[in-house]
């Protein structure tokens, strides 16, 4: 079963994580909970740990100061998870795993139920679930749409029309990185940015096996590349350089540092799987065109307390000089696909 965990300050060594009981949340107030690729399985967290803390970097940047979520992490029982995520892209529209139905019911339903269980009016509803964020990684964004179907089917079962479990559930914001899932067959759903690396190496993979590349990526260019999917998601592709495994990335005193990146696959391969999450989480304008998208988004997602537009997550941090604004603003206006 899929573990939740959080970072413990309290503990000798503060950098250490402690396992919490995902049916003891009480979601409040903002909260991100970061669900992992295959290879952060339970009986590791040290790699948990670490992947913690690429989401804790980005809410440490002087554009996110004061931005204070509570922050989990989520591992998988076992290198087995890769047959859930075959099992879900072939039936992208039902499919849900022990563990993610598990989570479904321990982090979704309170928001949306009463203690009988019974459903929540559906403003309250939607109210509740704007405190959650999740971010994927890999597998984990097959786990989150595991969630979702296993959350609207409960929903409907608990006594929710099908169209308001869909609007309350649209509520969530899910930052979707290295996207394994079936993002054109994910449409109104949580209300989603799919950042997906057109050398995504295991994203390459995937489409071989279940999506024909000239349908995801048969129009994509090396240049970032930003496509409604629908009224609440967006496709967001762009290339990762190859081979670049460093960028620069601000310490917690604000200095530009340099920082290498540690490759998933061996040297004795010779190739770059453009697959590790700080390529996706940079915010290093000279790495690739992802740049500050996930740190916006993220943290606009955090700040929100009404419905949102996907489009608003892309937008800007106050934070930012003029100058970084109008580049950034100018660099997704000429990435904007209209819809068809």
């Amino acid at each position: 079963m899929a573990k939740l965990w959080k970072r413990s300050h309290h503990l000798a060594k503060p950098h250490k994580i402690e396992e919490v009981d995902p049916h003891s949340l009480s979601i409040t107030a903002p909260t991100v909970i970061f669900l992992s690729g295959i290879m952060t399985i339970d009986s590791r967290p040290d790699n948990m740990s670490e992947s913690l803390s690429e989401i804790e970097a980005l809410l440490k940047t002087h554009h996110a100061r004061g931005v204070k979520p509570e922050l989990y992490g989520l591992t998988h029982e076992n290198l087995k998870n890769i047959f859930n995520i075959a099992a879900y892209n072939a039936r992208p529209d039902r499919a849900s795993s022990k563990a993610a139905k598990e989570m479904a019911r321990a982090v979704l339903m309170p928001l949306v139920t009463d203690k009988q269980g019974k459903p929540l009016p559906l403003a309250d509803a939607q109210r509740n679930l704007r405190n959650l964020t999740l971010v994927g990684y890999s597998a984990g964004t097959v786990f989150a749409q595991e969630m979702y179907n296993a959350a609207r089917d409960m929903m409907e079962q608990a006594g929710f029309a099908k169209a308001d479990a869909k609007a309350a559930l649209s509520e969530v914001v899910l930052i979707s990185m290295a996207a394994v899932s079936r993002p054109l067959q994910e449409k109104e759903r949580f209300t989603t940015l799919y950042l997906t690396a057109t050398n995504d190496l295991a994203v390459r993979l995937k489409n071989r096996i279940w999506t024909p590349l000239r349908n995801l990526f048969g129009k994509r260019t090396r240049s970032l590349l930003i496509e409604p999917v629908s009224k609440n998601s967006l496709l967001i592709t762009a290339a990762i350089p190859q081979k670049k495994m460093w960028h620069f990335e601000q310490d917690d005193e604000g200095t530009l540092v340099k920082r290498f990146i540690s490759p998933l696959l061996p040297d004795w391969m010779r190739i770059s799987s453009n697959h590790e999450i700080p390529h996706y989480t940079t915010c290093d304008d000279g790495h690739n065109a992802f740049s500050k998208i996930v740190l916006h988004g993220l943290v606009n997602a955090i700040n929100r307390t009404t419905r949102t537009d996907v489009m608003r997550l892309l937008e800007p941090l106050p934070t930012l000089g003029p100058d970084q604004k109008n580049a950034y603003r100018s660099r997704i206006a000429k990435a904007i696909i209209p819809p068809a």
